[in-house]
């Protein structure tokens, strides 16, 4: 009834007339017209309610209504908003004539005596239940001391709602910060608001989002930070977040983990992270492509955190690409840096990897280690690699500066100088480095073309060694 009442007060017409019919309907016990005021809502009408005859024809209609109903059921003139009593006179309550519980004695008889006895015990009980209740509600008040925030936005008009609503319509407009500042005020009212914690969160991540679009990185961190935070929040106040809940908390806490490993702090980028994946974050590839994680990828924290997670990745990933691409064959016979020819026939039985590449070539060259450690870890179960090379010069200079490549990387495998119709062998060369997996039988099981992280490599030719044989000619 008050929260109704209150969203009324801000009109010019009808609001008395509900608060009226509110506060008789909610007061009132229809069984024997038994009163019960509460004090604050008594306190609440006098202090915010002017005199009906002030406010129209309306008003007055309420008032009328009011003291009809009021006379009806012998309520105090001193309750009526806007009547001389201007707050509640809790003395004069006490020593009002106990007519006002029993109406007009009528002939003393016994049981118009037992009658009146009743009514008057039940006077004096509501009495000193609204005594009670004062003492109560002014201690309350003692106690609890609002903040300056909370005195100021109650004495402004505004309260949760009435930010919430600003802070959706500031959001819909892409203006985040004046969204964060009106739910910033809503949570200082009311710290626990479930709504007002998630859109906080929200409309900072927002605003860091659109900043990190420009090169303002430091504030965009700020942002980021914060959306952070105030996920954190939302996750103590409600452990059982729902799906919507947990997939924010899970995006927030990842870019927290980007930016402090921008900032160079790489254990609480850390236990970022850890906790974005335990969150629900399920992004395994923007370990090893996000470019403000790289800080990170070296560290051996790192590798033991996510090891297991990002190998897992890559053999899902390798199965998926394996079942996907489309089988072809192919055959190349040329000649090595060294002078010795070499041929496909050679490495028969076993997987093989052909790296079309360039010295040249940057992602070509980053791939160069990956290449060298999987064939030390997978060379004893039957893995071949072959490097073929087309550098942009030919003959003895192009095998010059290839030898030196392949000496200065300490490269365990033959290059060789690649030719034209070797390259017309891949349908649908793209560019460098492509990449060829071929299994067992001889077929190109996989083409692909890019830099590829050791992890994915590794599940790949994880992936052809555990073939059969048969199953591999299928």
């Amino acid at each position: 009834a008050e929260e109704t009442a209150r969203q009324n007060w801000s009109t010019a017409e009808g609001p008395y007339q509900d608060i009226t019919d509110l506060y008789i309907r909610s007061r009132v016990s229809q069984a024997d017209a038994t009163i019960a005021p509460t004090t604050s809502w008594v306190r609440q009408c006098h202090s915010r309610c002017v005199p009906f005859s002030s406010r129209g024809p309306a008003m007055a209609r309420s008032q009328a209504k009011f003291e009809n109903t009021r006379q009806r059921i012998s309520f105090p003139s001193f309750y009526l908003p806007g009547s001389s009593g201007s707050a509640l006179d809790m003395p004069r309550l006490a020593r009002a004539n106990s007519s006002w519980f029993i109406g007009r004695q009528a002939a003393p008889t016994k049981r118009t005596e037992f009658l009146a006895m009743r009514k008057q015990v039940i006077g004096f009980l509501v009495v000193a239940t609204l005594l009670i209740g004062c003492g109560r509600e002014e201690k309350t008040q003692v106690s609890s001391k609002p903040s300056a925030t909370a005195k100021s936005t109650e004495a402004s008009g505004e309260s949760v709602a009435d930010l919430l609503a600003q802070a959706k319509l500031a959001e819909q407009g892409r203006n985040f910060v004046d969204a964060a500042q009106s739910l910033e005020k809503a949570i200082k009212i009311d710290p626990k608001n479930r709504e007002a914690l998630f859109l906080l969160c929200s409309v900072c991540e927002g605003q860091g989002n659109m900043v990190a679009q420009g090169s303002d990185t430091k504030s965009a961190s700020v942002w980021l930070l914060k959306a952070a935070n105030y996920g954190k929040q939302l996750r103590t106040a409600y452990p059982q977040l729902n799906d919507q809940e947990k997939t924010l908390l899970s995006e927030v806490l990842y870019n927290e983990a980007c930016a402090e490993a921008v900032a160079g702090h790489s254990d609480q980028a850390l236990a970022a992270l850890k906790d974005a994946f335990a969150s629900g974050f399920s992004q395994v590839d923007k370990l090893t492509t996000d470019a403000d994680l790289k800080s990170l990828q070296d560290l051996p924290a790192f590798k033991q955190a996510f090891g297991d997670l990002l190998a897992k990745a890559a053999r899902e990933h390798a199965q998926q690409l394996l079942a996907q691409n489309k089988p072809f064959p192919f055959d190349f016979t040329l000649t090595s840096v060294d002078g010795k020819t070499v041929s496909k026939k050679d490495f028969a039985g076993k997987v093989l990897i052909v790296d079309i590449w360039g010295t040249w070539c940057p992602p070509c060259r980053l791939e160069i280690p990956h290449f060298v450690e999987l064939l030390k870890k997978d060379g004893p179960a039957g893995l071949a690699i072959v490097g073929i090379n087309y550098e942009r010069v030919t003959g003895e200079e192009a095998a010059k500066i290839i030898r030196k490549f392949v000496k200065e990387n300490h490269m365990n495998y033959p290059c060789l100088i690649g030719d034209e119709k070797t390259q017309k062998h891949v349908p649908n060369f793209e560019g460098f480095p492509t990449t060829l997996f071929i299994d067992r039988t001889g077929t190109v099981r996989l083409k692909a073309v890019g830099y590829h992280s050791y992890e994915d490599l590794s599940a790949i030719v994880g992936a052809l060694l555990e073939e059969r044989v048969a199953q591999a000619g299928k």
